[in-house]
């Protein structure tokens, strides 16, 4: 009876190491959009910009001005960062606590400040920027800057490039506090982001 009982147990735990290494599987195969969006999602949660207003009110939306994508890695990347971008984007605009300001308009703004996209690293600048947005009435709260990059893994003492990076950086122009969050996701899976 006891060796019955041993092997039920066995048994469960077998049953229960499949189930478990179903699961693995599982999200080896989630799709591409899952790094961008656990990046945005835990940068906002940083920033305490995730959920939903309480307020009737406009107060408690905060402005975004997303800069760019920086591409940092050795491929080009191409249409895929403009869907990096699309991505990014999309997921911001799902909380209520965010409004993003108009890409064109930021650009704008910084060929009348005579502003690279590289010169917005420097806090000085990042509020002269914020004061022309301002006086172009769309006020901005934060920056955020996204970048790609490579990650080396070691196979056998060997470097291989297999991996890629989203690293995405939000600034509060109001504290010149910056949360930043990554994600890495596989090579090859840039190009399923649909």
């Amino acid at each position: 009876m006891q060796n019955q009982i041993t092997w039920a147990i066995l048994a469960g735990l077998t049953l229960n190491l499949n189930v478990l290494s179903q699961d693995a599987v599982e999200q080896q195969k989630e799709s591409p959009q899952a790094p961008v969006k656990q990046s945005v999602s835990r940068l906002l949660k940083l920033a305490n910009l995730k959920g939903t207003t309480t307020q009737t009110d406009d107060s408690s939306v905060q402005t975004i001005c997303f800069i760019c994508l920086v591409n940092r890695s050795a491929e080009e990347i191409g249409d895929y960062g403009d869907k990096l971008v699309q991505k990014i984007d999309a997921y911001i605009a799902e909380s209520d606590r965010c409004q993003l300001v108009k890409r064109e308009m930021a650009i704008a703004t910084l060929k009348e400040c005579k502003l690279n996209l590289d010169d917005l690293n420097v806090p000085a600048n990042q509020h002269v920027f914020a004061a022309a947005m301002a006086r172009a009435e769309h006020p901005i709260d934060y920056l955020l800057f996204a970048t790609v990059n490579d990650v080396d893994r070691r196979n056998k003492g060997k470097a291989e490039k297999c991996e890629h990076r989203l690293e995405l950086e939000l600034v509060n122009l109001k504290t010149d506090r910056a949360n930043k969050v990554w994600e890495n996701f596989h090579k090859g899976r840039l190009e399923e982001i649909k």
